[in-house]
C-alpha cells in the first residue's frame, strides 16, 4: 500500500506521524489488517521495520499544543481509515467519518489547535505529500528506524 500511495500522490512520503515534545509517537497504522488504528507508541522503530528512512518536520509557528494533546489522546483507539486510504489509489472522494489514516490525523491535529497547515482542504483529503507541502512545516532531518 505505501508504494502505492507514492505512485499515486507522485511522492517519497506514504506514511505521516506526530512527534511529541516527550519523543511519543502518535499515529495511525493499518497494521494488522484489517485491525489497524490510532496508537500511541514510544519510537518509530515500535511500528516500523528497521532501516526505514523517516523524515523530520518541525513547525514554523505558534500553536495550541495543550489542546491538542488532549484531541490526540482520545483519538487513540480510533479504527484505521481504509476506505478513505483507498482514495489515493483510486482517486475517488474521501468522506469524513470517525476513522482516520495517518496524514489525515496529522492535519486534524493542527486543525484543533487553531493552526490549518494548507487552506482550501479537507483533513480527509490530504495525503504525506500534501503535509510536506505546507509553509508551516520545515524538514529538519532524517531518522532511520532501529
Amino acid at each position: 500500500m505505501a508504494r502505492l500511495i507514492q505512485l499515486q500522490t507522485r511522492s517519497v512520503y506514504s506514511h505521516a506521524a506526530l512527534v511529541t515534545e516527550n519523543d511519543e509517537v502518535f499515529e495511525a497504522i493499518g497494521k494488522p489488517f484489517p485491525f489497524g488504528k490510532v496508537v500511541k507508541a514510544k519510537s518509530f522503530s515500535s511500528n516500523h521495520k528497521p532501516g526505514e528512512d523517516v523524515d523530520v518536520f518541525e513547525v514554523t509557528t505558534p500553536y495550541m499544543r495543550t489542546k491538542n494533546m488532549k484531541w490526540l489522546k482520545k483519538q487513540i483507539g480510533k479504527e484505521y481509515d481504509y476506505r478513505s486510504i483507498l482514495r489515493f489509489v483510486t482517486r475517488v472522494p474521501a468522506e469524513k467519518n470517525q476513522r482516520y489514516f495517518c496524514s489525515e490525523l496529522v492535519f486534524e491535529y493542527f486543525n484543533v489547535g487553531s493552526l490549518p497547515l494548507l487552506k482550501g482542504i479537507a483533513a480527509h483529503n490530504v495525503s504525506p505529500r500534501d503535509l510536506a507541502l505546507s509553509p508551516f512545516l520545515r524538514h529538519t532531518e532524517t531518522w532511520v528506524t532501529a
